[in-house]
């Protein structure tokens, strides 16, 4: 018998990274104070807070509120509020609502769901079907388009139910995930948006990852534990996205090599340190004013390395102007390593102030919203297509040649 590391019982699980065996009982403990660590280290969840949790029916989201609603407990006046949004996938989305019901009600908790047929007027399967039908019309794929109607109809509902914080159940594999494919998508600008939490923007409700420190077996592990219900089918949709490609990929890495999940967590973490310093430095210094030579600018940003190269200056290669670095989002630097007289450049942000959408009212970068964007887009391709089954036919000569 392979005994608990921690309480020599029986041991349930292997934890391959670590090479720990724990019991049942202490590997839930050892799920919960993650998520209790994670709360702490970047403050989710404060006094006095209505939370809305995104829920699915699924294992992630179901460990999710079976763990807030017990952590909950000791954070005054702060209480739930479960949210299900209801693509309209007919055999999976319905089976994980009978589910998530089931969850809620034992956690005495209300389930509120809302559904794109109330919010777009398509369902994903009505969406799936044109696509079928006109596999040339230019559609996009199914998770491109979940992905943004999933995200809008969850802020448009936590705004609605006057939540303060919107918690989902993105663990330590969706971090990852998510970090490699903006780094293969060439997406520094998502990269720098993408967090723990998110910052407060008017008319978007902060989102926090309290799983973040949970891999996504565990997580599954957990509700197994718990006897959680939870629905264990696939969405019939996903062998469309870009993402299930990467998690077969980091699933087969962390199998030949446990711990690579994790480590791509810490790396998106230490980044994620680094582009904090930086915003804040450009926050102190804009443009790089007050800043005359290279020795203070390295005192400021706390290089410890004066031959760190930074984009536009190297020893072994000519500086390049200004215009050469338009898309870099690191420090630019004009001159030589010797010469100090030129002031640092920082390039300018290219972020645009929220307007409202013309369609649905919400905040947006721009005058119509990606979720209304595509909406429109969809609407276009179906009516040309009713069009050309509208379209007289050509008769068919019946001359021989």
């Amino acid at each position: 018998m392979v005994k608990c590391a921690n309480c020599s019982k029986e041991a349930v699980v292997r934890l391959s990274y670590n090479k720990t065996d724990l019991c049942g009982n202490c590997f839930c403990d050892l799920f919960e104070n993650r998520v209790k660590s994670a709360n702490r280290d970047f403050k989710l969840i404060t006094l006095n807070q209505k939370v809305g949790v995104g829920v699915s029916g699924g294992k992630d989201s179901a460990a999710l509120l079976y763990v807030l609603s017990h952590i909950v407990k000791n954070i005054h006046g702060t209480t739930l509020i479960p949210i299900l949004i209801d693509e309209g996938i007919s055999g999976y989305r319905d089976q994980a609502i009978l589910k998530a019901r089931e969850l809620c009600d034992s956690l005495d908790l209300q389930l509120r769901i809302f559904s794109y047929k109330d919010g777009f007027k398509l369902s994903m399967d009505e969406i799936m079907k044109m696509k079928k039908a006109n596999p040339t019309g230019g559609y996009e794929r199914s998770c491109t388009y979940c992905g943004v109607f999933r995200k809008t109809l969850l802020n448009k509902a936590a705004l609605e139910l006057g939540c303060d914080t919107l918690a989902i159940g993105h663990n330590a594999d969706d971090i990852a995930q998510t970090f490699l494919m903006n780094l293969l998508h060439n997406e520094p600008d998502r990269l720098k948006r993408f967090d723990v939490i998110n910052d407060e923007v008017e008319g978007f409700v902060p989102r926090i990852k309290p799983l973040i420190y949970n891999l996504e077996k565990e997580a599954a592990l957990y509700c197994e534990l718990k006897e959680l219900p939870y629905h264990r089918g696939e969405c019939p949709y996903s062998n469309e996205s870009f993402r299930g490609e990467i998690k077969n990929f980091l699933n087969g890495l962390e199998q030949k090599f446990p711990g690579v999940k994790f480590n791509l967590l810490r790396s998106y973490l230490a980044m994620r340190k680094e582009l904090e310093k930086a915003s804040n430095f450009e926050r102190m210094f804009p443009n790089g004013e007050g800043f005359e030579d290279m020795e203070m600018f390295i005192k400021a940003v706390g290089m410890a390395d004066p031959s760190l190269k930074i984009a536009g200056f190297s020893d072994d290669a000519p500086s390049k102007s200004k215009n050469e670095y338009s898309n870099d989002t690191e420090p630019q630097i004009s001159g030589s390593k010797h010469d100090l007289s030129h002031k640092i450049s920082f390039k300018k942000s290219t972020a645009s102030k929220y307007q409202k959408c013309k369609n649905c009212g919400q905040n947006s970068s721009t005058g119509l919203c990606k979720a209304c964007s595509f909406i429109e887009s969809i609407n276009e391709k179906r009516n040309s297509a009713n069009g050309d089954l509208n379209k007289p036919k050509r008769a068919k000569s019946a001359m021989k040649k």
